[in-house]
């Protein structure tokens, strides 16, 4: 034996001779496998095979045999000379690569990469389908051969690439290499080679396994880029390859000028010292040790390094040669070298790319099935049953397997979407189900799949696929829609909750402030009477304010609250504003100021009821909290902002925005309560302490400036003040458009020569009826009533109102069913041409949706509770053509601003002209101040308006400040103004 053996099997030589073989190897062994081929060799043969043998003291072991006759001088056959030779692990590694291979070929396929498998002992080589796609070749129509690879490489490629096939293989080292192919009609194809060596114990290759690639656009973009540069280079004068000599000590001899101009350096600098302070750091050990390679055998080297220009690094490439004189003597080096920085920017690119999708089948978790669908094998990779709670062995690799876990509810479309599928490959695999886990819960995965194989029939024989968990996104999904349900629920209720809310806070303030003013007409009741009275009106609408403030920010809330745009001068409202709060300063010693800037239109479109109510939040606001100082109301017009907005083809609208700015010099507002201001119910520190308001009058103010399409802002700096301001857009309008409003006028009855009409009242509440019934009473309307919509129609049938006043709400049967039930039978007698009944709907929702319901159901009108007696009354007039007579017959006048001395100028930023002061009413007879008094100190609004009706055309710019304060019940302001005259004039 040799030493190689001894050391094989960690024996010494004394442990082996003189030993039989079936000693050595076990005589199972010796008998079985090794002693029919030793009388084989003893007889004169040669015998070769490749065994595993089971060794006593190595184990089961491949080994590769050889037996050979031992021959004497007289050539007799004395013995047996034995060579094995280990291939354990060779074999091992082949066992391994076999069961990856579905794999491999898998990612090779998506890849369209070829692949190539060289049995370098035997010479046999294997090729997969896509290798002899991209040689030109039809798949399997020849035995791949060396040879036969070789007829298609380009002749002036083989001899270097089989070089570097020894190169690789002599220095265990892997094998790369870019070559062209000629296909068989003569097209030039570039490839790609890579490959590694697979070697035995003894370091000598077995194998080499590789891989092919196309890469002719790549080579074709390199081509295009190098014609590029020598399309270049013949454009612009002296444009060549960077060209430089050199001698061994890296001292530079020469540079041609476009290395000058490449580097940015003077040759007569650089001649004569050295090339390394261009190449970068990094690179300079390898250049050095490639130029130190370069010999006469070895006399061209091309080199790839990073060089330094500036700061920056750029890639380059130096075909380096060694350059000789006459004698063959060495004398110096010469590199030509190009920039190839694009290039290795794209195979970084690339490189990374690759890494990405490798990265991307190791990490991203998913299951892989791989389905013999001839067999109905299925391949689970581990993270396929490990996600569904499993062990590999407790997860049989079978399509039953899947069947068996999927969700009942699911499987039958599961099944018809892989039916289709399996028929036609361009249907979509992909979808998302449920799968049982171990412990019997249900997991949500979604599958996407792929046929990859059908024979000659198209019948399909092997699919490919992955599953995703995503049972946390569909748990997310169920959440959400869950919760998106509770609050649709609680939207509902909360509607729900808010509509019978309305109903029944104002269904009582009808009735109270509905007698209130009935009996406020009674002018033979005492001024005790009529003071209390008054007491009830103002409570009950300071009540009915509070409630209507709670429903505004609620319909805001659920859409419901509606823009309602209207013509109006809005220099007249800004005044009426400065008037109506002017004393409120006053008594307070504060400066009131209103400044409008000159391009800001006069007569304009935007709900002027809600603009309204948002200054007097605003100015109320700032005139209570300040207490020295001046309060600011300023308006102005951002031209530059002016929108403008096609209507038709002929129609433009311009939108102007509008600024409006209250700046007061007030207690201000603490930074930690500027978040908080705007919430409903919130009051500042402040505002507290005032123990005035309830939170709600900037709450609304907000919701309304967004309503009409703006968003209010606050700064405040605590003890110096506030400024509040918005901007909204609004359309300009013709002065002929606004007219000014009627002076209201107390209904007293029907004028003359009117027809008897007659009006149902439908109402369950007895003093809501009883109101209604005494206020049409009077103005001299026939009147019946019901209790309910059953009684309704009855009545209806027997009488035949021309009106009714239908309550929406109501026990038996309500006013939507009622109303339904008139208009059904009303269509029912359709040979009738007596008119329909008209229909208003009492209702004391506040929502806009009720509205349309109500309207839906056959109401003519809508009016809501609690109503005033001239809205009533003035619808009924609408409906029915009825005309009143009044208390004071004055004649409706329309004031356009040609017949007014009201407003002032915008170009003033003092008080306004006609701001209301004691001597304001100077010019009106001392009679009419008595009375006007007597109404003020009687608390009465009714009666107060009624006077205000008597003011002469002349001084009709005073009727509409105190209107305002009327309607404000700031009585004590009025009381000021009247008692501050001096009765100098009869």
């Amino acid at each position: 034996v040799n030493q190689s053996y001894l050391s094989w099997h960690r024996k010494a030589s004394e442990d082996i001779l003189g030993h039989s073989l079936s000693e050595i190897l076990g005589q199972k062994t010796f008998e079985n496998t090794l002693k029919p081929r030793l009388d084989q060799s003893l007889a004169g043969q040669t015998i070769e095979f490749e065994h595993w043998i089971e060794y006593p003291d190595l184990g089961l072991q491949f080994i590769s045999v050889t037996y050979a006759p031992y021959l004497e001088s007289d050539e007799t056959i004395s013995g047996v000379v034995i060579s094995l030779r280990n291939l354990t692990k060779v074999k091992q590694t082949e066992t391994a690569l076999q069961h990856s291979e579905v794999q491999r070929r898998l990612a090779l396929d998506l890849t369209n990469t070829g692949f190539w498998d060289w049995n370098i002992q035997t010479g046999e080589i294997i090729w997969n389908d896509n290798l002899y796609q991209l040689f030109g070749l039809k798949p399997r129509a020849l035995q791949p051969t060396y040879q036969l690879w070789r007829d298609r490489v380009h002749p002036n490629d083989i001899e270097w690439i089989e070089q570097a096939l020894t190169h690789a293989l002599h220095t265990q080292t892997n094998y790369e290499a870019e070559y062209r192919i000629i296909y068989p009609n003569g097209d030039l194809h570039w490839m790609l080679a890579k490959g590694c060596g697979i070697y035995d114990d003894a370091g000598q290759p077995i194998r080499m396994v590789g891989t092919v690639s196309d890469i002719t656009e790549k080579k074709q973009a390199e081509t295009a880029l190098q014609e590029s540069e020598a399309r270049y280079r013949a454009i612009v004068e002296d444009q060549t390859e960077l060209i430089a000599r050199f001698l061994p000590d890296t001292t530079i001899l020469f540079v041609n000028e476009a290395y000058c101009r490449y580097f940015g350096v003077n040759r007569d600098d650089i001649i004569g010292q050295s090339y390394n302070p261009i190449i970068y750091e990094a690179d300079q050990s390898n250049v050095t040790r490639l130029i130190q390679s370069m010999n006469v055998m070895n006399p061209t080297v091309i080199i790839e390094n990073r060089v330094v220009i500036n700061g920056h690094i750029r890639w380059t490439q130096w075909v380096n040669r060694m350059l000789f004189d006459e004698r063959g003597q060495f004398i110096e080096f010469q590199s030509v070298g190009r920039d190839i920085t694009a290039v290795k920017e794209a195979e970084a690119a690339l490189q990374r790319s690759e890494e990405r999708l490798q990265l991307a089948f190791e990490a991203s978790g998913d299951g892989l099935w791989d389905w013999n669908i001839t067999a109905g094998d299925v391949y689970y990779n581990s993270r396929y049953f490990e996600m569904l709670g499993y062990a590999a062995d407790e997860f049989p690799q079978h399509v039953n397997t899947w069947e068996n876990l999927v969700h009942p509810d699911d499987m039958t479309w599961v099944r018809e979407i892989l039916a289709d599928h399996l028929k036609d490959s361009a249907t979509s695999y992909s979808f998302d189900y449920r799968l049982r886990t171990k412990s019997g819960d249900w997991k949500w995965v979604a599958d996407y799949g792929k046929v990859v194989a059908r024979d000659a029939q198209g019948v399909p024989m092997r699919m490919i696929g992955t599953h995703r968990d995503i049972n946390d996104r569909k748990q997310a999904e169920l959440a959400l829609q869950q919760a998106k349900t509770a609050a649709e629920a609680a939207n509902i209720a909360k509607s729900t909750f808010l509509t019978t809310m309305s109903h029944e806070l104002r269904t009582p303030l009808n009735a109270i402030l509905g007698f209130a003013q009935l009996m406020s007409r009674d002018q033979s009741l005492n001024q005790q009477h009529h003071e209390q009275l008054d007491i009830i009106l103002r409570s009950g609408e300071h009540l009915l304010g509070l409630i209507n403030s709670i429903l505004d920010l609620s319909k805001i809330d659920v859409g419901q609250m509606q823009l309602n745009e209207n013509p109006f001068d809005l220099y007249q409202m800004l005044n009426s504003l400065i008037d109506l709060l002017h004393l409120k300063a006053d008594s307070k010693g504060l400066h009131l100021h209103l400044a409008i800037a000159p391009d800001v239109p006069q007569f304009i479109q935007t709900d002027e009821n809600k603009l309204r109510l948002i200054l007097i939040n605003l100015l109320t606001n700032a005139v209570k909290f300040t207490t020295t100082g001046n309060v600011t109301l300023r308006v102005q017009s951002p031209a530059s902002s002016i929108q403008q907005i096609a209507l038709s083809s002929s129609s433009v609208l311009s939108l102007h925005p509008l600024l409006f700015e209250i700046t007061d010099t007030g207690s201000g507002i603490a930074p930690e309560e500027i978040d908080q201001l705007f919430q409903p119910f919130v009051q500042t520190e402040t505002g507290r302490k005032s123990l005035q308001g309830t939170g709600l009058g900037l709450a609304i103010s907000r919701r309304f400036v967004e309503l009409l399409g703006g968003e209010i802002r606050v700064n405040s700096t605590p003890g110096k003040g506030s400024t509040f301001w918005f901007e909204i857009p609004i359309q300009p309008v013709a002065p002929t458009v606004v007219q000014a409003r009627l002076m209201q006028r107390q209904v007293v009855g029907l004028a003359a020569n009117q027809p008897i009409y007659k009006i149902l009242i439908v109402e369950d509440t007895v003093e809501n009826r009883r109101l209604a019934v005494e206020l049409l009473s009077q103005i001299g309307f026939e009147v019946q009533v019901a209790t309910n919509g059953r009684d309704a129609i009855a009545l209806w049938k027997k009488w035949s109102p021309d009106l009714i006043l239908m309550d929406m709400k109501m026990p038996v049967m309500d006013g939507y069913e009622a109303t339904r039930e008139i208009r059904t039978l009303e269509k029912s007698a359709a040979g009738d041409k007596k008119a329909p009944t008209i229909i208003i709907a009492l209702t004391a929702s506040a929502f806009t949706s009720q509205r349309s319901h109500m309207l839906a159901a056959g109401c003519d009108d809508c009016i809501l509770k609690p109503f005033k007696a001239d809205e009533l009354l003035a619808a009924i007039a609408h409906h029915l053509n009825a005309t009143y007579r009044y208390a004071t017959e004055t004649e409706s006048r329309i004031a356009t601003t040609e017949q007014s001395n009201f407003p002032p100028s915008p170009h003033s930023t003092n008080p306004p002209r006609h701001s209301l002061t004691s001597q304001s009413l100077q010019v009106m007879p001392a009679q009419w101040r008595s009375d006007f008094r007597l109404a003020i100190r009687c608390l009465n609004p009714n009666q107060c308006l009624q006077v205000i009706q008597q003011i002469p055309l002349e001084y009709a710019e005073l009727s509409q400040p105190l209107t305002e304060l009327v309607n404000q019940f700031d009585f004590e302001i009025l009381l000021k103004l009247v008692e501050g005259v001096e009765d100098t004039n009869p």
